[in-house]
């Protein structure tokens, strides 16, 4: 047995493969609501530092797990930006092409200098680095004060620029490959921060983020359900040991929660999501874009300082 095996349980791997996560038995003892219950506590250690928990766009995110802000760019900044991605988007196209239809499938990626394309089925995320000399305008606007403060106390560490990207998704065709992500999910065991802050309107033909409110939140019937999926994920004949639990809509009514919300946005809307909660990529035209600056604001779960 390895000595740092035991050290996986204290980091934010998720799925249910390693010889400590996918112990049948640790799990029937109840390990994974344990996970849950102590990064809960780390959580709140952290954002207690933080001290930025009184206001009431916070209290809407510990409510809901997802707060949308209109306008949140002054105009003359968002438009900078707007325009230096699609001048970069535009660029990018002609040197490097989108990944044949024959290539695509779950997960699969195809690098190129500074960026990825990442295949969800036949969907397409572009994503590029955000650096100052490729893209000063949104390089500067990833760093401004107000979101860096938004995203320090909704992820309870201080701000991360470096963590954005230029995110476009070009919406695949259901009938051909399947995307994985417009099925209901939750993406980790632990409060995990994501932010996309749209820079082209999200029309409901565009696939816009679904969510769940209030599914972020830990009650009793929740991790009463989080114990049995973790039983059936640490489970040896096990076809998926993920952690990125799939949930029905008659297990989401059993839960007592709500219906997804699509959250269809005018450009220039900051949306930030809790990705414990249940949520989605909603059903698109195939073809459709939409455009973002985007973060993963997630990280060791455990840690209780805010660096």
């Amino acid at each position: 047995m390895s000595f740092l095996g035991p050290l996986e349980l204290l980091g934010k791997r998720k799925d249910f493969a390693g010889r400590w996560l996918g112990s049948h038995r640790l799990n029937r003892w109840g390990l994974h609501p344990a996970r849950i219950l102590a990064s809960d506590v780390s959580m709140a250690l952290r954002r207690s530092q933080l001290a930025m928990v009184g206001t009431r766009t916070i209290e809407q995110f510990a409510r809901d797990g997802v707060i949308a802000i209109p306008d949140f760019l002054d105009v003359a900044t968002w438009q900078a930006v707007r325009a230096e991605a699609h001048e970069r988007l535009d660029a990018l196209s002609r040197r490097v092409s989108l990944p044949a239809r024959s290539t695509r499938g779950v997960r699969s990626e195809h690098r190129f200098a500074h960026g990825w394309d990442r295949c969800d089925g036949d969907t397409v995320i572009r994503l590029t680095l955000i650096r100052r000399d490729l893209a000063p305008a949104a390089a500067a606007a990833v760093r401004e004060p107000r979101l860096a403060r938004i995203c320090a106390a909704t992820s309870g560490y201080r701000h991360a620029p470096g963590r954005f990207r230029l995110y476009e998704t070009i919406q695949g065709d259901e009938h051909y490959k399947p995307d994985s992500q417009k099925l209901l999910h939750k993406d980790t065991f632990h409060s995990a921060v994501k932010v996309w802050l749209f820079l082209s309107d999200v029309r409901p033909e565009q696939g816009p983020i679904e969510y769940v409110p209030g599914s972020h939140r830990m009650t009793a019937p929740r991790l009463r359900w989080e114990y049995r999926r973790a039983i059936q994920a640490s489970a040896a004949a096990a076809e998926q040991p993920g952690g990125a639990f799939r949930v029905s809509d008659e297990e989401r009514k059993a839960l007592g929660l709500p219906a997804p919300r699509a959250l269809t946005v005018s450009a220039n809307t900051l949306v930030i999501a809790d990705v414990r909660g249940f949520h989605r990529r909603g059903a698109a035209r195939p073809g459709a874009r939409r455009l973002c600056l985007y973060a993963n604001l997630r990280r060791n779960p455990f840690w209780p300082l805010v660096w």
